[in-house]
């Protein structure tokens, strides 16, 4: 098991890790819930609740999946645990050797070098030229890891299940110091409704993940025109928590070249009074809108983001008891992973809005905490992969960013093959 870091004073059951916190109009804080110390004292449990029981956090006598080796407050260990794991400082993460990490020279925010690591399924690797796949964008929590994503998001997993007709690439960036900028061009506004003068992440992370797709299009072009993996039209946002705000932000910002939005537990921070207003300026388009969570999850269980893309999509209503309701049975994580609410299944709700431009669905799993669920992935990418493409994203990309030169080859852990995305030789040119 891994220490899963979460941006936000943890629910019952889970353990306190990192504290920052991210306040918008109409979201409960953790300050309200118990400070941001991270001593525990939130929703999470009392102070001195968990304790570590052979190298797990164990609550009440209950054992959690999150890892501990005794030593030191909560707060110290899972810090000391999350620096082995990532460091955002020097855009390093061990749990993701395997992957090749490429980097921008120049981004949100000062201008600094952000960087992700790219997972090229191994079907796509030796197709025939001329062959394009999708792009998933994939987050971590606030707080958390590139790895975290690999390993529990459960798109790695997909994508390599899937046949070369209907894979995609993946790429799971780094946030700055672990964060994203949630608000966007809406941070002025979310400050002005931040309570006790609490911090905002307001990084543009917009601007940087725009520079991340026109280097993954663009500088594969550059590298190999014949062999790009990458079709522009078909880009995609997803995450985990904050991760999962940041895929809705940058959707509804740059829906001109991101197709859709499929991520797990969390919300699009400050959708706006005014949802014609918001469509009008930022030229909202029809996107297809997965959005899934559990009923325990503070940072899911609001409507507003369904609501918001409801409106967006042109759907027949935007009132949530005029959606379709389903009720669905899950199975349980296989081998135990994240997302398992405890053995057997899970119940949850499929909640779908009507006569829409483009899907619009919500997927409450009854009872689940704020944590990762891979079984979500293929349910997120059901309704992705049925969006229209975006005929003009090509033209709405920028310029391909400058590339560090320790961006890495496309050999995602196998020996060099004619379909990398990105050549060392030719990549060289390109990289000044």
């Amino acid at each position: 098991a891994t220490v899963s870091v979460l941006n936000w004073t943890p629910p019952a059951r889970m353990p306190p890790l990192f504290p920052y916190v991210v306040l918008a109009a109409g979201v409960a804080t953790a300050a309200a819930k118990g400070g941001d110390d991270g001593a525990g004292s939130g929703s999470g449990g009392k102070d001195g609740a968990w304790v570590c029981v052979d190298g797990y956090w164990v609550e009440d006598g209950v054992k959690s999946e999150y890892t501990c080796d005794g030593n030191g407050k909560k707060e110290d260990e899972n810090a000391k645990t999350a620096k082995t794991r990532c460091d955002a400082s020097t855009f390093t993460d061990p749990a993701m050797a395997a992957f090749p990490r490429i980097c921008v020279a120049s981004a949100p925010p000062n201008n600094q070098r952000r960087c992700w690591w790219v997972h090229l399924p191994a079907t796509l690797r030796d197709a025939p030229e001329g062959v394009t796949a999708p792009l998933v964008v994939d987050m971590h929590g606030g707080g958390g890891c590139p790895s975290d994503q690999m390993l529990y998001s459960g798109f790695k997993e997909l994508a390599d299940s899937l046949s070369r007709d209907d894979t995609f690439v993946v790429v799971w960036p780094m946030g700055h110091d672990g964060l994203w900028g949630t608000c966007g061009a809406d941070c002025d506004a979310v400050k002005q409704a931040a309570e006790g003068g609490k911090s905002v992440a307001d990084t543009d992370d917009v601007a940087f993940l725009t520079d991340l797709i026109a280097a993954m299009v663009k500088h594969a072009k550059i590298a190999n025109a014949t062999t790009s993996r990458i079709n522009p039209g078909r880009v995609y946002a997803s995450g985990f928590s904050m991760g999962c705000m940041m895929a809705h932000r940058v959707t509804m910002e740059r829906s001109d070249i991101v197709a859709g939005v499929g991520c797990h537990g969390g919300m699009l921070i400050h959708p706006g009074d005014d949802l014609a207003a918001q469509q009008k300026r930022f030229g909202v388009q029809p996107s297809a809108a997965f959005m899934s969570g559990g009923t325990a999850d503070a940072w899911f269980m609001e409507s507003e983001s369904m609501r918001a893309w409801a409106a967006w999509n042109g759907c027949s209503s935007t009132d949530h008891t005029q959606f379709l309701n389903d009720t669905v049975t899950l199975d349980a994580v296989a081998g135990g992973g994240k997302g398992e609410k405890g053995s057997g299944t899970n119940t949850a709700k499929s909640v779908v809005a009507q006569s829409c431009k483009a899907p619009t669905r919500r997927f409450e799993i009854l009872d689940l905490p704020h944590t990762l669920d891979p079984r979500m992935a293929s349910r997120a990418w059901n309704v992705l992969k049925t969006s229209e493409e975006r005929a003009n994203a090509l033209g709405a990309l920028p310029d391909a960013p400058q590339l560090t030169a320790d961006s890495q080859i496309m050999n995602d852990g196998a020996a060099a093959a004619p379909a990398m995305l990105l050549l060392m030789g030719c990549m060289a040119a390109a990289v000044v």
